[in-house]
């Protein structure tokens, strides 16, 4: 009795790919009408100052598919690769070069592939310095590539089965990854918009809290003021009715309690009356009168 796949939904993509009667997933022995992506892979021009395995290996240039493999196994890369871009394109999938990298086009998500050939590090000869040169192994990958670099998954040959048998499996499994990641995005969006929502309604329900706290500072300070202004009225009313009342500073006591009351009259913010002296009382007038700003020549003019 077979076990239960651990991923049924990846192994679902896999066989829907597989069983359609439509695709050719048979890798050919020659190539027929190749799709103008393998008829592009080129050698690259020699740099015999680069390592070995760069010197054998052949790397896309242009516009071309993402590949990396040596010179013996690029004609078996191209039947490979011009089957996996024909039945690719027969399941309604775009691919897209840019940069030197290819991505397919699935489910809206750009899901980054490449052709690979694996290579081995050589013994490095004691007399030499620097890096080991390597060299290839003939073994041919497809991968999936996240991030630009990091592999995420790879199909390729092993001791017992070959790249050519494993294109079914490489579409579905791609299909299948494209689909999870365009749902994972779509689910970190929603995630964000609602984060997002529920910051803004924190962010108005603060913005409130702000004006009603500023409103009631405000509504504070003005009836401090007036409860002052009352004060200095009613000092005044006492002085004018005690006839041996003395104020320092002033040799009358009735100019003196005009001048209060119209200072009264300026502070108190139910009347706000125009000072031939002082600018509307304002912030400068309350941080002098607190104390926590000084009159100096450079700040008296605002007063």
């Amino acid at each position: 009795m077979n076990k239960p796949s651990r991923y049924p939904e990846l192994e679902a993509a896999v066989l829907a790919v597989e069983t359609d009667q439509s695709l050719n997933l048979k890798v050919p022995t020659k190539l027929s009408k190749p799709h103008p992506m393998v008829i592009e892979m080129n050698l690259k021009e020699d740099d015999p100052s680069r390592f070995k395995i760069n010197r054998d290996k052949i790397i896309n240039r242009g516009e071309t598919f993402d590949f990396a493999v040596g010179n013996k196994s690029l004609e078996r890369a191209k039947l490979i690769l011009d089957t996996f871009i024909k039945v690719v394109e027969k399941r309604g999938l775009k691919i897209i070069n840019s940069g030197g990298n290819t991505f397919l086009l699935i489910s809206e998500e750009k899901i980054q592939i490449r052709l690979w050939e694996k290579s081995r590090f050589l013994e490095k000869d004691e007399n030499t310095y620097g890096y080991r040169d390597q060299e290839l192994s003939g073994e041919l990958y497809f991968q999936y590539v996240e991030m630009g670099r990091y592999v995420n998954k790879q199909w390729g040959d092993t001791s017992y089965s070959k790249l050519e048998e494993k294109l079914g499996r490489v579409i579905g499994s791609l299909e299948y990854n494209g689909k999870k990641e365009h749902a994972e995005r779509l689910k970190r969006e929603e995630h964000w918009r609602e984060l997002k929502k529920k910051e803004a309604i924190i962010e108005e329900r603060n913005a409130i809290k702000q004006t009603e706290f500023n409103n009631f500072k405000l509504l504070l300070n003005q009836s401090l003021r007036w409860e002052k202004a009352q004060a200095i009225r009613a000092y005044i009313s006492q002085v004018e009715a005690n006839s041996n009342a003395v104020i320092e500073g002033f040799q009358n006591i009735q100019e003196c309690a005009k001048w209060a009351k119209a200072k009264a009259d300026w502070y108190d913010p139910t009347v706000k009356a125009i000072d031939e002296s002082f600018s509307p009382f304002g912030d400068f007038h309350e941080a002098v009168l607190e104390e926590r700003i000084k009159i100096d020549r450079y700040n008296i003019n605002k007063l």
